[in-house]
């Protein structure tokens, strides 16, 4: 993969992030736990295409400066009883990594750098219990697990950080879950999968209620139907000019995220215009 600086960042700040992202590695395993929990479609095309791919610095930002704070929180000898060090464990014939962030004897922390933290994200919660998987067949016993998250957007009077407790899985229920991803993840090698919904963050299409000359609107509806009805009720009793913005449902991943889509067929379709019928 070949990092670009299309966003004129200073060099000592490119050359930083150049360098924090080839020191990344999954040691001798098959996957990751990232990788493993992630979209077996972008996985694949990934390996297909990595001479190819390119990204550029400023997109890589965040990124960087987490795998940074994680360095040092995961360096912290008095707190952390791994010190960075990466678990294996092997199912199926296959060996999986881990890393996580914080392990302090029982308790698995995790920090994510986010907008908003209003509960534990689905694939929080798999990464975490996949990583107390890995360490109870490494003779560990995690008792807890928890989120940190620290978030971006945060202003004056808003926390800066929420902790969010995490559900901990079954040993069972854990190893289900690995054995079915592994399978995905060898079946996506002959035949590449479409990303699902989750895999491409698809957020549904949304109607607006809007006041004339308010930025944000008054209520949000995902039927059209709904956002009629409280738009007329709204404006018979406020006598204000109220219309409806329409927002489309998008994958927000494949948009914003994603450095694989220049060689994704599924995304390029997605992509397509609509055409009315007989144009």
């Amino acid at each position: 993969m070949k990092i670009t600086n299309n966003s004129n960042l200073p060099r000592s700040l490119f050359d930083a992030i150049c360098k924090v992202n080839a020191k990344y590695s999954k040691g001798n395993a098959d996957y990751s736990t990232t990788q493993l929990i992630d979209s077996p479609r972008i996985s694949q095309l990934r390996k297909q295409h990595w001479d190819e791919i390119e990204e550029d610095a400023g997109d890589m930002i965040w990124r960087f400066f987490g795998s940074v704070g994680h360095e040092i929180i995961a360096n912290m000898e008095h707190w952390n009883v791994l010190n960075e060090e990466r678990m294996y464990t092997e199912l199926d014939g296959k060996v999986i990594s881990g890393c996580p962030d914080l392990f302090d004897g029982t308790k698995v922390t995790d920090y994510k750098i986010t907008f908003n933290a209003k509960g534990v994200k689905p694939e929080w919660e798999k990464q975490l219990n996949v990583y107390r998987y890995i360490l109870c067949d490494n003779k560990w016993e995690p008792k807890e697990l928890e989120i940190v998250a620290i978030l971006r957007g945060a202003v004056r009077d808003d926390p800066k950080v929420v902790v969010l407790p995490v559900a901990m899985w079954d040993m069972a229920r854990a190893e289900a879950y690995l054995r079915e991803r592994i399978q995905k993840h060898i079946e996506a090698s002959t035949t590449l999968p479409l990303c699902t919904e989750e895999e491409r963050w698809y957020t549904e299409r949304k109607f607006a209620v809007m006041k004339a000359g308010n930025k944000k609107a008054t209520k949000v509806f995902g039927l059209k139907v709904e956002a009629n009805l409280y738009m007329k009720v709204l404006q018979e009793k406020e006598k204000k000019v109220v219309y409806i913005e329409e927002r489309p449902g998008e994958s927000k991943r494949c948009k914003m995220y994603c450095n694989c889509v220049s060689f994704c067929s599924q995304y390029q379709e997605m992509s397509k215009p609509l055409t009315k019928p007989g144009v």
